[in-house]
C-alpha cells in the first residue's frame, strides 16, 4: 500500500524548439511550403492509439479547407499488426486528392524532423499514461489536439496550448482540427504557448531526483531495525 507517482520528465536536447533555418529545411525535406499545415500523429499505430480516427477525419474535412492551404498529414508508427491491416483499408477509401496528403511511415527513432516541420500534433489514444510525445510535441513547439485521457489533461492546458475531443467522436475531432487549421492566429498562439507550458511540469533532473529519492527510501525500509 505504498505507491509513489513520478512524472516523465524529457531529456534535454531529445526534441528542440527549431531554429528558423531548422524548421525551414524540416519543411522544404517534407514538401511543405511557407503557407502550409503540417498534421503530425507519433505513435505506435494500435487499437489503443486508434490512429483510424484520425484518417476517418481527414475524410469528413471539407473541401473548402484544402483550396486556399495545403495541408499535409503524417502519421508515423506503423507496424505490422492486424490494427495496422484495418487502418490500411480505410485509407484505401479516402478520394485520391487526400490520400495524396496522407503519409504513414513506419516506426523511427528519426521523428524530431517532423517534429520541426509540423504545426499541429493530433492524439488520437483511448488511453495513456504520461505519453512521451506529448511531451515532444511541446518541446518542438506544436499545438496540440488530443483527447482528455489520463495523465494528459496533467500535461496540456486546455486554451492554451490545447483542444480536447471525446475519445472516439470523429465530429468533434473533424470539427476542432478544421478550427486549428483555419484559425491562423489560434494555431500559432498554440504553438507559442506549448514551450513555456512544458516548462512548467516535472523536468529530466527532476524526475532522476524523484526515482533516486525513491529508491534511498526503498533501501532505507529494508534495513533491519537495529
Amino acid at each position: 500500500h505504498n505507491f509513489a507517482v513520478i512524472p516523465n520528465g524529457l531529456e534535454p536536447g531529445s526534441v528542440d524548439l527549431p531554429s528558423e533555418v531548422e524548421r525551414k529545411a524540416a519543411r522544404g525535406a517534407l514538401g511543405l511550403g511557407e503557407n502550409d499545415i503540417g498534421v503530425l500523429s507519433v505513435g505506435t499505430v494500435c487499437e489503443r492509439k486508434r490512429q483510424v480516427d484520425l484518417i476517418e477525419a481527414i475524410a469528413r474535412l471539407h473541401e473548402d479547407l484544402f483550396k486556399s492551404r495545403d495541408v499535409r498529414f503524417f502519421i508515423i508508427g506503423d507496424r505490422d499488426n492486424e490494427y495496422s491491416g484495418r487502418m490500411h483499408k480505410v485509407m484505401e477509401t479516402l478520394s485520391q486528392e487526400r490520400r495524396e496528403r496522407l503519409t504513414v511511415l513506419p516506426e523511427t527513432p528519426d521523428v524530431v524532423s517532423f517534429y520541426h516541420a509540423c504545426d499541429i500534433f493530433v492524439l488520437t489514444s483511448g488511453m495513456e499514461s504520461y505519453p512521451r510525445v506529448i511531451l515532444e510535441a511541446m518541446s518542438a513547439g506544436l499545438a496540440i489536439l488530443t483527447t482528455p485521457v489520463n495523465g494528459v489533461v496533467e500535461q496540456v492546458r486546455e486554451g492554451i496550448n490545447a483542444d480536447y475531443f471525446p475519445v472516439g467522436d470523429i465530429r468533434q475531432l473533424t470539427a476542432r482540427l478544421t478550427a486549428l487549421i483555419q484559425d491562423r492566429q489560434r494555431r500559432e498562439s498554440y504553438r507559442t504557448a506549448s514551450p513555456v507550458v512544458l516548462r512548467g511540469l516535472t523536468d529530466h533532473e527532476e524526475m532522476g531526483a524523484s526515482y533516486a529519492r525513491l529508491f534511498y527510501e526503498a533501501a532505507l525500509a529494508s534495513v533491519p531495525d537495529a
